[in-house]
């Protein structure tokens, strides 16, 4: 009886907790640096505390920015708990996975893991009914995933018989552009002929080029000898 009135003390305590968190979340202001308008190199979330001797933010003069303070953070008891009331815990592999409490603890799947690994990480914490505090719904998430792995395969099949088609009709082209046994003796025939038909006509050339009487045309009324 002393456990479970105990378990539900705290459940109690915390739940008013969480409320008091989330009503000082809303309350909080954003702490900006000062003057980061002025500075592109500056992010406007990089807090940093004003330490000039005449700046005004650092005396907290009325209607300058807030400074950090005590009185802002949650209270002590829910410091590195989220509002759902579990502490988040950064994981990478299935070792991690498996050493976490579902009662109090939720996962934050790390993001430079690959997407297969991200789904069995996945499907292993819905079976355990661990929580991913950076996954809405884990269901739709493995939906989703599955779709999308099924496609790239898909198209990594359309892929390699793209190129084997290529490949193929390169070859077959290839193939069809060597010359037969047949054409080649046609070709060899007519180089022949074209080295004859130059050979007769060499020495017409030779005639004509050094005056040859029976080539020369001779005018009318006149013998050649």
């Amino acid at each position: 009886m002393e456990k479970n009135a105990r378990a539900f003390f705290n459940k109690m305590v915390n739940e008013k907790l969480l409320a008091q968190k989330k009503k000082m979340n809303r309350k909080r202001p954003k702490f900006v640096r000062q003057d980061y308008y002025h500075r592109m190199r500056v992010h406007d979330e990089a807090w940093k505390r004003p330490r000039g001797y005449h700046s005004k933010m650092r005396r907290g003069e009325a209607g300058k920015r807030k400074v950090v303070q005590a009185g802002y953070g949650s209270p002590a008891e829910l410091r590195g708990i989220n509002l759902q009331g579990f502490r988040p815990v950064h994981v990478e592999t299935m070792k991690q996975l498996e050493k976490l409490n579902p009662k109090e603890e939720s996962a934050i799947i790390a993001a430079n893991l690959g997407m297969k690994n991200r789904i069995k990480l996945v499907k292993h914490a819905a079976e355990k009914n661990i929580r991913i505090s950076n996954i809405k719904d884990a269901k739709k998430f493995i939906a989703d995933a599955d779709a999308h792995m099924k496609a790239r395969k898909e198209a990594r099949k359309t892929a390699v018989e793209k190129r084997t088609t290529k490949k193929e009709e390169k070859t077959t082209h290839t193939k069809s552009a060597k010359p037969t046994a047949s054409e080649q003796e046609k070709k060899e025939a007519k180089k022949e002929e074209t080295k004859i038909e130059v050979k007769s006509a060499a020495p017409v050339e030779h005639a004509k080029t050094h005056g040859d009487i029976n080539s020369q045309t001779v005018p009318k009324g006149v013998s050649k000898t």
